[in-house]
């Protein structure tokens, strides 16, 4: 897929308009179908943040068909962990928030997703979340936080019509880090947890926050008042019926009402405190899990060299067998050869033999011709002579073909 007109289209200046914003979601949907969620997608998703709906991804989500391994490439992503500083906590509050609700949504969800993920919403619902020593305490929560939650968690919820939703109690995150989510939630709908037809989702989280009605109603007041403090008072009947009584515990009221706000203040302080390292442990356990990741890497590439040096040391035992029975089947042809050789020599020695006794009997055959022939020489060539001579000369050719001598005519 050629992605210029992705480019194009996120590079564009002035405000998208609806037709751009649709083309972008179209072309971009198009391309993780094609090339799956990838580091390019990722970017895609972030810097045409403003041309796709959050949506967009529930959307990509619904059409994956193994979705586990979906959600484990799209929270490795660096910009969606927020170790990439081009990309704001508005958009992975937003972005995280679709995958919590589309993992609430389905049977069965991965409960170790839904910690990272529910993790992850704490972690971004802060403005500036990185804290360090000298900066301990938790900054201020988003300002769209309230309104993020309702448009992108809890309508999608409600939308369920009573579905039943997998508990938060199974989230695999640690208690601390699970009420801080649920007490997030909480102090930022109050109105929604408060509502009698609130999802299942809500009421757990007020259960586990440890809230009932009228301290969701008292965290709103205070939520509403911010740093007023809370001014306590006698009920108007016990102020009536009596007046002197009421008077006195007013005399003592400023010191009850100093100490509720250092406790509150306290308590805060602890709240903060146990959400860093309640951070802090998520970041190790992160960590950790990396490491694991690294470790499982490691041995499926030791796994595989170990098959390459099996299968290696197969071949060299094949071929070590191999040069062994070339190795016998070598001796044995030496042997063989010794053996033949001593039959040749045998045989060429009793050849040799049998030819010389041929040619000591030719010799012999012939003596008695050469004899006659030497005793000729001297005499005077007559007719007699030469019909003897002739006649010696037939006996020659005679002894000749015996020892197998033949002449062609």
């Amino acid at each position: 897929m050629d992605t210029k007109e992705l480019d194009a289209i996120a590079k564009a200046a002035g405000s998208p308009s609806g037709k751009r914003k649709e083309k972008y979601r179209g072309l971009w949907l198009a391309y993780v179908a094609e090339h799956g969620y990838d580091e390019a997608a990722e970017n895609y998703l972030f810097d045409g943040y403003q041309l796709l709906s959050e949506l967009t991804l529930a959307e990509y989500l619904s059409s994956c068909r193994k979705p586990l391994e979906s959600y484990q490439q799209i929270l490795r992503g660096a910009r969606f962990q927020g170790t990439s500083k081009s990309a704001d906590n508005n958009k992975k509050l937003g972005l995280h928030l679709i995958l919590l609700s589309d993992l609430l949504a389905r049977e069965n969800p991965n409960s170790s997703l839904l910690g990272a993920v529910a993790g992850n919403v704490i972690r971004f619902s802060y403005k500036k979340p990185e804290l360090t020593e000298s900066a301990p305490n938790l900054p201020e929560r988003m300002t769209k936080l309230p309104e993020m939650l309702k448009r992108l968690l809890i309508f999608p919820l409600k939308e369920l019509h009573g579905k039943k939703t997998c508990p938060i109690q199974s989230f695999e995150m640690v208690d601390v880090r699970r009420k801080s989510f649920c007490k997030m939630i909480v102090e930022s709908i109050p109105e929604e947890v408060a509502r009698p037809d609130a999802p299942q989702f809500l009421q757990e989280c007020k259960q586990i926050a440890g809230l009932g009605e009228a301290s969701v109603a008292q965290e709103t007041a205070e939520k509403e008042k911010k740093d007023v403090p809370v001014v306590f008072s006698e009920p108007v009947a016990t102020v009536k019926a009596e007046p002197k009584e009421a008077a006195e515990d007013n005399v003592s009221m400023p010191a009850a009402e100093d100490e509720a706000v250092q406790l509150r203040r306290e308590l805060a302080a602890q709240s903060k405190r146990a959400d860093i390292l309640a951070m802090k442990l998520e970041a190790a356990g992160k960590e950790r899990e990396a490491a694991a990741r690294k470790l499982e890497e490691a041995d499926a590439k030791n796994a595989e060299l170990q098959k390459d040096v099996a299968a290696a040391r197969a071949r060299t035992e094949s071929l070590q067998a191999e040069l062994s029975r070339k190795d016998e089947r070598i001796e044995a042809l030496q042997v063989e050869i010794a053996s033949r050789k001593e039959d040749y020599d045998r045989l060429e020695a009793t050849l040799s033999k049998q030819q010389q006794a041929s040619l000591n009997r030719l010799a012999q055959d012939l003596g008695i011709v050469y004899a006659d022939f030497q005793d000729a020489q001297p005499l005077e060539m007559s007719v007699d002579l030469g019909e003897n001579l002739r006649d010696e000369l037939a006996d020659v050719f005679h002894t000749l073909e015996k020892y197998g001598l033949h002449f062609d005519a």
